[in-house]
């Protein structure tokens, strides 16, 4: 392998490597964005059953002092 070749070789390798670093950052950022996404339906989801128990509690004592 000629001294020439060798360098273009290792310029592609680094370029190969770079390029893979790139997608796997966006993959990475892709991800974290999906993570927050899931943990904001989460506490969305318990403020909701927080209300619906608040408000089956209402009804419950509604009830017991009708009845």
């Amino acid at each position: 392998m000629t001294a020439d070749t060798f360098i273009w070789f290792a310029a592609f390798v680094i370029v190969v490597i770079l390029v893979m670093l790139v997608f796997l950052i966006r993959r990475f950022r892709g991800m974290q964005d999906t993570n927050a996404r899931i943990e904001q339906n989460q506490r969305r989801a318990i403020e909701l059953q927080e209300r619906q128990t608040t408000a089956i509690e209402r009804i419950a004592e509604s009830l017991e002092k009708r009845g």
